[in-house]
C-alpha cells in the first residue's frame, strides 16, 4: 500500500482512475453528478458506505436486501406482504395468505406433526428440560449430566467414554488401572538399560548406557590442527584425527594480480577511493561506506531503494522504489496512474480540522471546483459540485450521486428525501412514503388476523383443533410418563422402573443393563472383566495383560510405525535399489536377491544382435539380427529327396545327402526345409 501523505489530486482531467486497471470517478458534468464506473467508463459500479445524512434521494427505491420494499407505495393500499423477496401492499386473504403452522411465540408447535411438534416444544431433548426425569426414544444427550444431582441408572448393551468412567465398572474393558504384575522394560544394542512398572500412570525411568564406538576419549584440534570427525550412520563418532591448518590467505579484486596474506604477521589493508568509497576500522569491524559528498563520473544505476534529500539533474530514472519523506510538489501532471490498491492521504498527527478526500476542476458554464471525499466538521462523507476551497476546508451545497447500488448500516431521515423509516405498530400515521420496521408488521398483522385454532394431531386419535381462544391444550403422560403444570410450566416426569438405584460396575466388573420398549433401565447387573489376551506369531505366544503396552517390532527389512489411532503400519526398508524400468530391447535386466525375496541390486546387460557367417569360400561377414536378412544363394544345388533334411553343393565334398546334412548342422545353426 502506498502510504502518500498531504497528498491531493489537482488537473484538468475529466475523470480519476483508482488503480492501474481499477474503476474510474467520473463527473458527469451534463447531469451535475459524479458516475463511479468500472475501468471502461461506462459499467456502473458499486458503492459500500457506513451511512449517507445528507443529500436528496432521487434514484429507485431500495431493494428489500437493504431494508428497502423495492416498490413505489405512493398511491397504495392495505397491508404490505412479502412473496419471494418482492412486496405487495393489498387486503390480507386469510385463505391464501395465512397458511402452515403456528410458530411456537404464538402458543403454537410450529409443526405439522408430532415428532416436530415435540422438538419444536423441546419434549424430544433433556437439554431443554427442567427436570432430571425424561423418555428418549432416540437421538443424543448433549451438554447434560446424567445423575449430577442423584444416582440414575443407564440400561444397554453397549456404553462407550471417550475420557474414562468415574467408579466402579464391570465387564471387558480396554484400559485397567493396575498390572496384575510388574512389567520390565529393557534395552539392547546400541544403548542399554532396564525399568519395571506396575500401576498404569506410573513413570518408568530408564537409565541408559551408550556402547563404546572404537574411539579413544581425549581432546582433539589446536591452533595448527583442525580435528577431522568419522560419523557413521547412527550418528555415533567412529574415529578421529586432526589436519594441519594453513596460515596463508590468498586475496583477490576485480583488477591486479592476486596476493598473499600470512595470517599473524601482515596486515590486510581496505583502501577507499577519494569522494567515492571511504573505509574506517573499529572494534574489531571495518566499515566501508560513501562519504557526505560522492562523486559519480558515469551513469548511476539503482535496482533497489534509492534515498536521498537532494537530486538535482534534468531528468531523473527510476526503475525501482521511490519513498519520499518530505514534501512533493507536482506541476502540471496530466494523468497519474498508482497501482496500488489503498490510496492514502492526510495526517493524523494532530486534529487539524481539514477535510480529505480529491479536489478536481471542470468548466461548465465557466471554471468550477468540485470535491469528493470526507467532510471533517460534519464527520459525512459528501460530494460538492461547486465547492469553495478554503484552505483544503470546502463548503457548498451538497451534489447528487449516482451508484449502481448503495449499503449501509442505518439511513436517517432527512439523508433521503421522502423515506423515513418509523416504528409505528398501529400504522395509524397511514404514511405513504414511511418504511416499517419488521416488528411493526408483524404486531400489525398479528393485531388484524385475529382467532386462530390449532391444529395438532397424536400418534394415533386422528386430527384434532383446539380454538387458542376458548379452549385448552392438555399434555397428558403415556407410558412412563407423568405430566405435571405449574405456572406457565409443564413437565414431564419418567415413572419408577423396578431397578434398585446404586453404583454398577467396578474395576473387575462390567455393569450389564436390561432397556424396556420406552428406553428405560428395568435391571442392572454386574458381569466379571476379562482383563488379558494371548498373542501368538509364527513361532512362540505371550499373555498380554490389561493395561500391558503390545509392541509390533519390525523384522530384517521390515520398519514399524505408530501414527493414526489404533493403527500400526509396516513398511519395507528401502535396499540400494534405484527405483526405475530394468530392461529393453537391447538389454536383459540383472537381479539380486536376498533371502527374504527383496531385490538388493539391479543393472542391465547388452544383448549382443551381431551374427558372423561365413561359408566354403569368401569371407565372413557379419548380419545384424533384426536389421539385415541372410539370402542363401541358389547356385549349383544338388536337389535331395523331401526325406532328406538338407541338400548339397555340386562342389561340396560330402558325396551324400546325409554326409552334407552333417555338415551344415554342426556349421550352420539353422534348419532349411527341403525343396
Amino acid at each position: 500500500m502506498a502510504d502518500i501523505k498531504n497528498f491531493g489530486i489537482k488537473g484538468i482531467a475529466a475523470d480519476v482512475q483508482m488503480g492501474k486497471s481499477g474503476g474510474r470517478l467520473k463527473y458527469d458534468s451534463s447531469n451535475n453528478r459524479f458516475d463511479l464506473t468500472q475501468s471502461n467508463g461506462s459499467t456502473l459500479e458499486d458503492l459500500r458506505l457506513g451511512s449517507i445524512t445528507a443529500g436528496a434521494w432521487t434514484a429507485t427505491a431500495i431493494g428489500t436486501q437493504y431494508g428497502g420494499t423495492g416498490q413505489d407505495f405512493s398511491s397504495s393500499s392495505g397491508i404490505i406482504k412479502v412473496s419471494s423477496g418482492t412486496m405487495s401492499a393489498a387486503a390480507v386473504d386469510l385463505t391464501a395468505d395465512v397458511s402452515g403452522a403456528l410458530p411456537v411465540a404464538n402458543g403454537g408447535t410450529g409443526a405439522t406433526s408430532s415428532g416436530d411438534a415435540r422438538t419444536n416444544l423441546g419434549l424430544g431433548n433433556i437439554a431443554t428440560q427442567a427436570s432430571n426425569n425424561i423418555n428418549i426414544d432416540g437421538g443424543a444427550i448433549d451438554g447434560t449430566a446424567i445423575g449430577a444431582n442423584s444416582a440414575s441408572t443407564i440400561i444397554g448393551t453397549t456404553i462407550q467414554a471417550t475420557s474414562g468412567f468415574t467408579g466402579n465398572l464391570t465387564g471387558t474393558a480396554d484400559d485397567a488401572d493396575a498390572l496384575s504384575s510388574a512389567v520390565t522394560v529393557a534395552l539392547s544394542g546400541d544403548a542399554t538399560g532396564s525399568a519395571t512398572f506396575t500401576n498404569a500412570g506410573d513413570t518408568a525411568t530408564i537409565a541408559t548406557t551408550l556402547a563404546d564406538s572404537g574411539v579413544s576419549a581425549g581432546s582433539y584440534g589446536s591452533s595448527s590442527a583442525i580435528p577431522v570427525i568419522t560419523v557413521d550412520a547412527k550418528g555415533r563418532v567412529t574415529a578421529v584425527s586432526t589436519a594441519a591448518t594453513s596460515s596463508v590467505l590468498t586475496i583477490g579484486a576485480d583488477t591486479g594480480s592476486d596476493d598473499t596474506v600470512t595470517v599473524g604477521t601482515d596486515t590486510l589493508n581496505f583502501v577507499g577511493t577519494s569522494n567515492e568509497i571511504e573505509t574506517a576500522v573499529s572494534d574489531n569491524q571495518i566499515q566501508i561506506g560513501l562519504p557526505d559528498d560522492v562523486t559519480v563520473g558515469n551513469n548511476l544505476t539503482v535496482t533497489g531503494s534509492f534515498l536521498s534529500d537532494d537530486v538535482t539533474a534534468s531528468t531523473v530514472t527510476i526503475n525501482g522504489n521511490l519513498t519520499v519523506t518530505g514534501t512533493t510538489t507536482t506541476v502540471d501532471s496530466t494523468t497519474v496512474s498508482i497501482a496500488d490498491p489503498i490510496f492514502e492521504i492526510g495526517d493524523d498527527s494532530s486534529d487539524d480540522n481539514l477535510d480529505r478526500g480529491i479536489k478536481f476542476k471542470y468548466n461548465s458554464g465557466g471554471a468550477k471546483v468540485g470535491f469528493f471525499g470526507f467532510d471533517d466538521s460534519a464527520g459525512v462523507f459528501t460530494v460538492i459540485n461547486d465547492a469553495t476551497d478554503s484552505s483544503s476546508v470546502f463548503s457548498g451545497s451538497a451534489g447528487a450521486v449516482k451508484f449502481g447500488a448503495i449499503e449501509g448500516a442505518s439511513f436517517s431521515d432527512g439523508t433521503i428525501s421522502g423515506v423515513t423509516f418509523i416504528d409505528e405498530d398501529n400504522m395509524a400515521s397511514d404514511s405513504a412514503t414511511a418504511l416499517p420496521t419488521q416488528q411493526s408488521v408483524k404486531a400489525y398483522v398479528d393485531s388484524q388476523v385475529g382467532a386462530v385454532d390449532l391444529d395438532f394431531q397424536g400418534d394415533s386419535g386422528g386430527a384434532l383443533a383446539i380454538d387458542l381462544d376458548s379452549e385448552t391444550l392438555t399434555i397428558a403422560g403415556g407410558t412412563g410418563l407423568s405430566s405435571v403444570g405449574s405456572g406457565n410450566s409443564l413437565t414431564l416426569n419418567l415413572d419408577d422402573t423396578a431397578v434398585t438405584a446404586g453404583d454398577y460396575g467396578d474395576a473387575t466388573n462390567i455393569p450389564s443393563f436390561t432397556v424396556d420398549a420406552q428406553g428405560r433401565i428395568t435391571s442392572a447387573s454386574n458381569v466379571a472383566i476379562s482383563t488379558s489376551f494371548t498373542l501368538a506369531g509364527d513361532s512362540g505366544s505371550e499373555t498380554v495383560n490389561g493395561g500391558d503396552t503390545m509392541t509390533v517390532a519390525g523384522g530384517t527389512g521390515i520398519t514399524s510405525a505408530v501414527s493414526a489411532t489404533d493403527t500400526v503400519t509396516l513398511t519395507l526398508d528401502d535396499t540400494a535399489v534405484t527405483a526405475g524400468d530394468y530392461g529393453s530391447a537391447t538389454a536383459i535386466p540383472t537381479f539380486s536377491v536376498d533371502a527374504q525375496g527383496r531385490l538388493t541390486a539391479a543393472g542391465e546387460a547388452s544383448i549382443s544382435s551381431d551374427l558372423t557367417v561365413g561359408a566354403d569360400s569368401g569371407t565372413d561377414d557379419v548380419v545384424r539380427v533384426g536389421t539385415d536378412t541372410l539370402n542363401f544363394a541358389t547356385s549349383a544345388l544338388t536337389h535331395f529327396p523331401q526325406t532328406s533334411p538338407c541338400f548339397s553343393r555340386n562342389s561340396n565334398a560330402a558325396s551324400s545327402p546325409e554326409a552334407f546334412c552333417s555338415v551344415m548342422k554342426t556349421n550352420i545353426p539353422f534348419i532349411i526345409s527341403p525343396g
